[in-house]
């Protein structure tokens, strides 16, 4: 189970990471999710945050 209260979590993408540029890939309420359509050799960045009954959490560390 996730964070208390959470219902729904947004994955966020990015390709640049000087600024990041998120773009929302996806929004589940699965706590695993597959990105797909990658191209190999490019760096990625991801990001993910929760969302309770009312907010949206700030986006957790960046992975690459």
């Amino acid at each position: 189970m996730g964070a208390s209260g959470t219902r729904v979590y947004n994955m966020y993408i990015s390709t640049t990471n000087s600024p990041y540029v998120w773009t929302l890939v996806s929004s589940t309420t699965k706590q695993q999710f597959n990105v797909d359509g990658l191209e190999p050799g490019k760096f990625y960045y991801f990001a993910v945050s929760a969302i309770g009954s009312t907010t949206e959490s700030s986006k957790a560390d960046q992975l690459k």
